[in-house]
């Protein structure tokens, strides 16, 4: 299982390699565990708090509010009742969505409250650290950039447009 760290790094002590660097390619699931990877070897590339910064919705909202970066109006909310008051304040519709999980898994467009617990059910179900996000939606095209830096230089790999998939 990627997500659990002890386990990665004892496999890659375990297997003899001597990494000279590590990526997580695909989805942002493997991170955590790169982050773990490059720490423990001494590599370059994002640390085990910038990783968390960067895949945690919660911890990426509050650091771009508190930069002034451009935003949805977005609630974190650890229950039912929290993310009901923040559906209200915010106002439909909304995207729901866990704050760590990845490849949109439990992410659900809310354009009317008959959707809600089942919603909020999917986004729970995904979330590892207990908090699930409630977003204004914004109309418009979501892209995709996946980019690899090296010694101070940032590549783009590819730009796509997301598709998403009924269900």
């Amino acid at each position: 299982d990627i997500r659990n760290l002890g386990a990665v790094l004892a496999a890659v002590k375990n297997s003899g390699i001597d990494p000279a660097g590590v990526i997580s390619v695909v989805s942002e699931v493997g991170m955590a565990a790169a982050a773990a990877v490059r720490q423990a070897y001494i590599l370059s590339g994002p640390d085990a708090e910038l990783t968390r910064r960067l895949t945690d919705k919660k911890k990426q909202r509050q650091v771009w509010d508190v930069a002034g970066l451009p935003n949805p109006q977005w609630r974190a909310a650890t229950s039912i009742a929290s993310a009901k008051k923040a559906v209200s304040d915010i106002g439909l519709p909304v995207i729901i969505k866990p704050a760590d999980a990845g490849g949109s898994r439990g992410v659900t467009k809310l354009e009317n409250m008959t959707q809600f617990d089942q919603a909020c059910a999917d986004a729970f179900a995904h979330s590892r650290n207990g908090y699930i996000m409630v977003e204004e939606f914004i109309e418009g095209l979501e892209c995709t950039v996946e980019t690899f830096s090296h010694k101070g230089t940032t590549h783009t790999l590819l730009c796509t447009e997301k598709v998403k998939v009924p269900g």
